[in-house]
């Protein structure tokens, strides 16, 4: 049922679109005197028209491979935290990153001696929620069209292997 709403939601879409775009060469047929101008004009507006609902998703998705890129790495004393016995403290935890067109939270993780309170290791996760037209189409959690949608060090989840140490909660 939800496909057929959603092709329903599209037909109007390009049914407007195509009333606008009439409406709007109206006021250029003037200048839009020859077959392949008018062409040029015709496929620019639909490729413009079409990127319209998801450019949010895509401004979303370069800003989101910007925190990727300088967030999550992994900083770790190798030397320090073997044999070791540390604890995980998250914070914060699903924060929502500020000035982002799309919802973007991440958590930061910090790997600390029990005893001494020292931190031997840190990274930060990202996750990016998907654009307005998904998100306003009912669909929670929905992840970037354009890129993908979440953002750690590789194998994150066994690090106290890798560098042997003892991990308690």
């Amino acid at each position: 049922m939800s496909g057929l709403i959603l092709l329903a939601i599209i037909g109007l879409f390009v049914a407007v679109l195509n009333f606008f775009r009439k409406w709007l060469f109206r006021f250029f047929d003037h200048r839009l005197d020859t077959h392949k101008i008018r062409s040029v004009a015709n496929v620019i507006f639909w490729v413009l028209a079409f990127t319209l609902p998801i450019s949010d998703d895509i401004i979303g998705g370069f800003q989101f491979r910007e925190l990727c890129k300088n967030g999550s790495m992994l900083k770790i004393d190798a030397e320090k935290i073997k044999g070791k016995t540390v604890r995980v403290v998250i914070d914060p935890s699903n924060e929502y990153v500020s000035d982002t067109i799309t919802p973007i939270r991440f958590s930061h993780f910090s790997y600390r001696d029990v005893e001494t309170n020292e931190e031997y290791a840190s990274f930060s996760r990202y996750y990016a929620e998907a654009g307005w037209l998904l998100r306003s189409y009912g669909m929670p959690g929905s992840e970037l069209l354009t890129a993908a949608s979440s953002c750690s060090p590789p194998r994150f989840g066994e690090l106290h292997k890798q560098y042997e140490f003892s991990l308690i909660n």
